[in-house]
This record gives C-alpha cells, sequence and structure tokens, in this order.
C-alpha cells in the first residue's frame, strides 16, 4: 500500500470483503483478527455471492434426485470429451437426424451451480441425437466397442429414458436460473451494503412463485409429452419408461433451497443490519413513526465508526440533527408524493444541509459486499499471462491488467493514439528501410518493401 501512495491505509480502511476461508475470517490468527487489532472499527464481510453458492449447494446436494442427475452429467461428459470417435458420431446423427448438436458441457468448475445449469440444458437441448447416439453404442458389436464403453452407453440411454430423471432436471434449470440471476446481481462491482437485500428479495419472491407453479422449461418439456397410437407416452418422438402424470411438488426442495438460502444471507454483520436505515424505501410515511425512525441506528453507527469520523474532521454531535433534518425534508416529499420511493443517493444533493451526515453516508456506501471484482482479476491475470507469455514483468503485468478490467470496450476505443505511439516512441524505428509510395526517389531499385 505504501508503494502505491497510500501511506496511511489503516487511518483510512473502512471494510474487507473476502471468502469464507479459515485464513481470512477464522477467529484465532486470520486476516480478520489482525485487522481488527489494528482497526477495531473493521467491517469484515463474508462474500454474498459465496455466501449464496454454498447455501444452495448444501439444500440441494442432499437430494438423491440431484445425485443421479449428477453422475448422469458426468459419465455423458466423460463419454464424449475423452472419444473423438464418439463427439463425431453424435454429430453425424444429429446431421442425419436435423436436430441441433450441441457437446455435453463439463460439470465440475470455479462455481458448481452455473456448471450444472449449463450441462442439464446442453443436454435437454441435444437431447435426441444424444439419446439416438447412446441407444445405437449400448447395441453395438463386441468389435465396435468395448464392454465398459457399452455398459456405460446402456445406464445413459435408460436413465433419458426415464421420465422421473428428465422431469427433475427441467425443475432444476427453473430453480437453477433464479439463483443464477441473484448470483449475477451480487457480482455486480456497484452492489452495497444497502441494496443487496432488496435483489435477495426478489429472488425469495420468485421462488415463492415457482413452488406455486411450474417454469418455463418444465412447462415446455411437459408440453412435448404427447401419447402415441400404441398408448405409449413419449417425449419428442422418443419413449418414455416410468410416466405418470405426477402433479407438480417440489415443495421440499425449493424450501430447503429458501431456508438455507436466507440462512446464510441474512445472517450478517450488526452494523450492516443498522445501515439499512439509509435505504430510504423502507422508511415510514406515518409522521409520528418517522420522527423516532432511525435514531438509535444513526447514533450506533456514529459511535462505532467515531474514529474515522473525527479523523475527517467530522462534527459528531452535529449527525444527530441532521439526521432529523434529512428525514423532515425527504419525509415531505414522500408525503405530498406517496408514489415516490427515494434512494440513499437523494441525501448527496442535499450538501451543507447533512455535511456532517455524508461523511457517514459515505463509510456506509464503501463497505464491501461482494469479492467478484477479485475473481474476476484472477480469472484476468489466467488470460493474460499463460504459457506463451509467462515472462512479463510484474509492471506490465498491472498495467495489462488494469487495461482488461477497467479499460473501454473495444467499440469505444480509438486505437489512433496507441498506433502513434508505438510507430514513433519506440527505441528503434519501426521498418527503417520503409519508403512511403508517395516518395520522390528516384532510385526505385533500391527501394525496399
Amino acid at each position: 500500500m505504501t508503494k502505491f501512495g497510500c501511506p496511511d491505509w489503516l487511518d483510512k480502511v473502512i471494510g474487507v470483503g473476502c471468502d469464507g476461508a479459515a485464513v481470512n475470517i477464522g477467529n484465532k490468527n486470520s486476516v480478520k483478527t489482525r485487522l481488527l487489532q489494528e482497526c477495531p472499527h473493521l467491517v469484515v464481510t463474508h462474500c454474498v455471492a459465496h455466501r449464496l453458492e454454498l447455501g444452495v449447494l448444501n439444500a440441494i446436494k442432499e437430494n438423491e434426485m440431484l445425485t443421479t442427475v449428477k453422475d448422469m452429467l458426468l459419465k455423458v461428459h466423460k463419454h464424449y470429451h475423452y472419444s473423438p470417435k464418439a463427439l463425431r458420431e453424435l454429430r453425424a446423427i444429429a446431421n442425419a437426424m436435423d436436430e441441433r448438436c450441441i457437446k455435453p458441457k463439463r460439470l465440475q468448475g470455479t462455481r458448481w451451480l452455473p456448471h450444472i445449469m449449463k450441462a442439464s440444458k446442453a443436454l435437454m437441448d441435444g437431447y435426441v441425437p444424444v439419446r439416438a447416439h447412446f441407444e445405437h453404442v449400448s447395441q453395438a458389436g463386441p468389435n465396435q466397442a468395448t464392454a465398459e464403453v457399452k455398459g456405460r452407453a446402456t445406464y445413459l440411454a435408460n436413465k433419458l429414458k426415464d421420465y422421473r430423471v428428465l422431469r427433475f432436471m427441467v425443475f432444476l434449470e427453473d430453480l437453477l436460473e433464479i439463483v443464477s440471476a441473484l448470483s449475477l446481481k451480487f457480482q455486480s462491482s456497484c452492489l452495497t451494503s444497502v441494496d443487496y437485500l432488496d435483489a435477495l428479495e426478489t429472488a425469495n419472491l420468485m421462488l415463492v412463485q415457482l413452488r406455486q407453479q411450474p417454469g418455463d422449461h418444465y412447462n415446455a418439456f411437459t408440453a412435448n409429452i404427447v401419447q402415441s397410437g400404441d398408448g405409449d407416452w413419449e417425449y419428442k418422438g422418443h419413449k418414455l419408461l416410468h410416466y405418470q402424470p405426477h402433479a407438480y411438488n417440489f415443495d421440499n426442495t425449493i424450501d430447503a433451497v429458501m431456508e438455507r438460502m436466507n440462512g446464510r444471507l441474512q445472517n450478517q454483520d450488526p452494523i450492516l443490519s443498522q445501515a439499512r436505515v439509509f435505504d430510504c424505501k423502507d422508511w415510514p410515511r406515518d409522521r409520528q413513526e418517522l420522527a423516532v425512525y432511525g435514531n438509535e441506528q444513526v447514533a450506533a453507527l456514529t459511535r462505532h465508526f467515531s474514529t474515522v469520523l473525527t479523523k475527517r474532521q467530522c462534527d459528531i454531535a452535529a449527525i444527530a440533527n441532521e439526521w432529523t433534518q434529512v428525514k423532515a425534508h425527504l419525509g415531505r416529499r414522500m408525503a405530498n408524493n406517496p408514489r415516490v420511493l427515494p434512494s440513499i443517493s437523494v441525501i448527496f444533493p442535499l450538501g451543507e444541509m447533512c455535511s456532517n451526515l455524508l461523511h457517514l453516508v459515505e463509510i456506509i456506501l464503501t463497505i464491501p459486499v461482494s469479492t467478484a471484482v477479485c475473481e474476476r482479476g484472477f480469472s484476468a491475470v489466467k488470460r493474460i499471462k499463460s504459457d506463451w507469455r509467462a515472462s512479463l514483468t510484474t509492471e506490465t503485468m498491472t498495467r495489462l491488467l488494469g487495461v482488461s478490467m477497467e479499460g473501454p470496450t473495444l467499440d469505444a476505443y480509438d486505437a489512433g493514439k496507441a498506433m502513434d505511439l508505438w510507430w514513433t516512441r519506440a527505441q528503434r524505428s519501426r521498418r527503417p528501410q520503409f519508403h512511403d509510395a508517395d516518395d520522390d526517389d528516384d532510385d526505385d531499385d533500391n527501394d525496399l518493401w
């Protein structure tokens, strides 16, 4: 920190975000405990995106059908990933049937939930050729496939015929779409401790809706199930086994997801709970209730960050009065127009009215709740410093990383200045024997192109 021009960082640090590793937030000798010795006011938060992942994973991994689906997806990926011949046969069958050919996705990854969602979706999109290929391999002759390959193909063909397995897979797609959308919001760089609970509440409402009625993937699946002339039930022209018109009932799975997810995400630091007082959408409309609303929370936050506020030359005694003035100003606006739901940003233009309170608001907005930007930095490092560019210096790596993460998009980037610098500022001249086409030199024989 001193090298990058911030020697007094311990006096300025407000919050730290990290994952749940013991080295970061353990109670004995972690980064958290060491920093709290120097900064007692520090707020250490466990990344909400990590907590969401862990909560949902713990909720659904106990489901027996999920174990079956996971084992099936692993075997499907293994069959095509390690056998170019099998993948070539799959593409030939897909072309012959005029169907989409989607290579089965890998199940494991840095984030388990998105990977299983993509793997499940890819399998259902290419269901017809994949099932036809496994049925073909299961009936292959002794010289065409080994016993292991034939056994795996027979197992997978039977699973792809099982209505119960397919039914759970399409439900899982609907469930994981909601969770993945919430995860993307939690990975936003501008997410604050004030508004992340709104995204959680939206996801809860969508899960309650999914509990009561099927999602889009489930409806599309059931719409493609028809009864043939022989009385068999078929999905996209292929016979299904164990078909029964089950009622839509996945209450236990959805309830477990909501319980684990809310249990991890709502168990937060008291400071973050008190910071919700600045969310104007939660303010009461009644004047009597608004008069006393948030007074205790603002006082507690002021005491907790008193050291930081004092160093910023803030008049701590004036914060309570300024809080009352802000409530009166915004409360009148909300009373005149009940539809107005102002955000915390409306406090900043008030300026002189609440200059001391603004210090406290800025501190609250500084507290990180997600470390997704750090994870993206690690991914950018792996992309930039590959085996072919392993000799990059730290300075060059830092600059390339900054361009990759904070630079403009390719559409908005003007490369003219960079090209000019590359041509004119090099240590050695670029193509010293190059002659322009408009050169008046008469000795054309000496021109080198």
